[in-house]
């Protein structure tokens, strides 16, 4: 079976602002990496406890024709950078995101987003933890949601989690075995993913959303095409984990 999917929620579906030392890493040599793949970290950050009532995945891309707005989420939201400049502004403190980089920004934290150059439409990612308990939320003209979970998030009340991002380049040709087991998000930057389990075969095209539940079906990621393919990896672990990103 041959299936092509623009963007998908099947059953299993497929950060303070903070800085990171190990941002920008091209590899990470604790990791062993098939041939043809590549990854490095993007974004590590502390994500905190979640609530009583957990955390729900929101994900959505967004344009930004303009900015120059206070902003005050009540929901932690990571932001990676797709197209153009990304500028946050906090106080007297400016941090300039480009096009590939990432940054998170907790719950309550008073901010602005801006592009550069002023006047071009900024598209970002975006992921935001919203209440375990809440419901969709209505969407603005410039956002183009991909995923809100039905259900709250399989996470331990009082445990510190970390949200970690990785970018994945495959070659023509590379392949990568998944077991998940973590809660993870991936998505498609660039190219087309093939997705193997058994006999069934799935294809996902840029702006693909796949989330994959702890414990899911092991498969086999591969680039099928004559191009390289670029997806994000987000994970959410235990602050106290220590295994390195898949």
């Amino acid at each position: 079976m041959r299936t092509i999917l623009p963007f998908i929620m099947a059953a299993w579906i497929v950060i303070p602002t903070v800085s990171c030392s190990q941002v920008g890493k091209d590899s990470m040599s604790s990791v062993q990496l098939a041939p043809g793949v590549s990854q490095k970290l993007v974004l590590e950050a502390n994500l905190g406890a979640p609530p009583p009532v957990g955390w729900k995945w929101r994900v959505q891309e967004r344009t930004r024709p303009k900015g120059g707005d206070v902003t005050r989420h009540t929901d932690s939201a990571l932001y990676y950078t797709l197209e153009e400049i990304h500028e946050i502004v906090r106080g007297d403190t400016v941090e300039i995101f480009p096009r590939g980089q990432a940054v998170f920004v907790p719950a309550g934290l008073e901010h602005i987003h801006r592009m550069l150059p002023l006047g071009s439409a900024l598209r970002t990612f975006e992921i935001y933890f919203a209440p375990g308990d809440g419901s969709r939320p209505s969407q603005g003209a410039d956002v183009r949601p991909l995923y809100f979970s039905e259900k709250a998030m399989e996470v331990v009340p009082g445990v510190t989690y970390t949200i970690r991002v990785v970018e994945v380049t495959l070659l023509p040709g590379a392949r990568r075995d998944l077991t998940p087991r973590e809660l993870q998000i991936n998505y498609v930057l660039e190219g087309e993913m093939t997705r193997r389990a058994g006999d069934q075969v799935l294809r996902y095209e840029p702006s693909s959303v796949l989330k994959l539940p702890i414990g899911g079906t092991p498969f086999t990621a591969s680039n099928e095409s004559t191009t390289p393919m670029r997806l994000l990896v987000v994970d959410l672990v235990p602050a106290s984990a220590s295994a390195p990103p898949r």
